[in-house]
């Protein structure tokens, strides 16, 4: 299995002045007070999926293993992978569509709930599978994309090590 690039195309994005206008009028709250005690600016990913359950603790729910309102929030990765690789996505869970490049590679859109791609990180780096160190490694390039933000919460509880191969591995 390999890869060419994992590159984020699209996350879900919140129309703040709609939300906080809904809240406040019918709630009597403001969805986003906790996100400034938590250091979390609105424009980051990780605001809206932290501050829709309206709870005041955004990072609580970032952290939750399971959170009901992750699957108002996805984000949409593009690939480039060979046909291995694509069968792997494919069988993952997430919501995949691919077009076959040459050289038997595949541009992949790739697009989950962040509940969704939290269990397809762990379950690709559980296990040290011969032969799967390729797919280990894309998992490291999607962690890398979800640590840019606070989105990194999410996988909170998560413990990272390195197999011998040098690979990727995660449990929790």
């Amino acid at each position: 299995m390999r890869y060419e690039c994992v590159k984020p195309l699209a996350m879900t994005y919140c129309s703040w002045d709609h939300l906080i206008k809904l809240v406040l009028d019918y709630a009597k709250l403001s969805p986003t007070r906790g996100l400034d005690e938590a250091g979390i600016p609105p424009r980051d990913p990780a605001a809206f999926l932290g501050s829709i359950n309206l709870r005041n603790k955004p990072l609580d729910a970032l952290r939750a293993k399971y959170n009901a309102a992750d699957r108002h929030f996805h984000i949409t990765l593009g690939a480039v992978v060979d046909a291995d690789l694509r069968i792997e996505l494919l069988e993952s869970g997430l919501f995949v569509t691919s077009t076959v490049l040459k050289d038997n590679m595949y541009l992949c859109v790739i697009t989950g709930s962040m509940i969704e791609w939290r269990s397809f990180c762990i379950f690709c780096c559980e296990d040290q599978i011969s032969g799967h160190e390729h797919l280990r490694d894309f998992v490291r390039d999607i962690l890398s994309i979800f640590r840019q933000s606070r989105l990194k919460e999410c996988f909170h509880g998560v413990k990272t090590f390195t197999y011998p191969d040098g690979s990727l591995g995660l449990s929790e």
